[in-house]
């Protein structure tokens, strides 16, 4: 792999992706953006020390593991959301039951373009995201969706 037990890169191309992730941090802080979402395939990004304030949880940061199936997006494949959009509920079937981490075979062997966000969860965000303007702009007090139903 790319890296070692402890989160450091191995290898140029896991500087490269730490370089990568650094820089969006940047980014989201200096374009003080007021929603924003990272995601990354799932994997040991999860557990470095440079995500460790991203993993503290609701409201003002929280990780959400999806499964790519449940988008109805080809074969089983886990991404990491992370997020400050508080109000993304993602359908309550895509939130991951992990039951183990994939091995980076298999992750590798998913073509690099499936491997992104899959279509309907980033359509859900739109809608979830003009929900909450909606309910804001109305005056009214915004309350999740209910996954349950």
């Amino acid at each position: 792999g790319e890296w070692d037990e402890l989160g450091y890169p191995r290898s140029p191309a896991g500087e490269g992706a730490m370089g990568l992730l650094a820089d969006t941090t940047r980014l989201v802080g200096e374009m003080k953006a007021a929603w924003w979402f990272i995601e990354n395939p799932y994997g040991p990004l999860r557990h470095f020390t440079a995500m460790t304030g991203f993993n503290r949880g609701y409201p003002s940061r929280n990780r959400i593991t999806i499964d790519h199936a449940d988008y109805g997006e080809g074969p089983s494949f886990l991404t990491d959301v992370w997020t400050n959009a508080f109000w993304w509920q993602p359908r309550k079937e895509a939130v991951s039951r992990i039951a183990r981490r994939p091995a980076d075979d298999e992750v590798q062997a998913i073509p690099p373009a499936s491997r992104r966000l899959p279509a309907p969860a980033i359509a859900e965000m739109f809608d979830q995201l003009d929900g909450y303007l909606r309910s804001r702009a109305a005056g009214n007090e915004f309350t999740a969706p209910n996954l349950d139903s």
